[in-house]
């Protein structure tokens, strides 16, 4: 049985061959002195080595619930879980850098407009013209930020 040809090194081997093996060891692991023996007889003949079968007959043993142990989708689980943490911890790192920069830009624009006179709205010829602009207040002295809207 060879292994099926992967990109990743990890999983070289699919689960189909992974529980063939599994059960191999399971089967025939009483023809021989111990499991390692086994072990050591069947991973040449898949085409890995002793540790890597040693691994999944233990993952498998877990998985059962013969052994104590994290399960496969236990396991799955919590590499999914920290895989959101780390996107959730990027987003929130880019969006503290964002609001950062977004209330450096509106402090430098309120500083900015912080002056103690304004030019009106409307272009002021002569006296006449001030007849529209009597009833406004006039905020000369206040901050132009505490200054209401007309």
């Amino acid at each position: 049985m060879s292994p099926e040809p992967r990109a990743s090194r990890a999983n070289r081997f699919s689960t189909e061959v992974r529980a063939l093996a599994v059960r191999m060891i399971l089967e025939h692991e009483h023809e021989y002195a111990n499991q390692s023996a086994a072990i050591m007889v069947i991973a040449p003949k898949i085409g890995c080595g002793g540790d890597t079968l040693r691994r999944w007959v233990k993952q498998s043993d877990i998985d059962s619930g013969r052994k104590e142990g994290k399960t496969s989708d236990e396991r799955a689980q919590i590499k999914a879980m920290k895989r959101e943490i780390r996107d959730l911890q990027q987003a929130n790192e880019m969006l503290t850098k964002a609001s950062a920069y977004f209330a450096q830009a509106e402090l430098a624009a309120a500083s900015n407009d912080d002056c103690l006179h304004k030019r009106a709205p409307q272009k002021l010829g002569c006296r006449a013209d001030l007849q529209g602009f009597a009833n406004r207040p006039i905020h000369i002295l206040c901050a132009c930020s505490d200054r209401p809207k007309p």
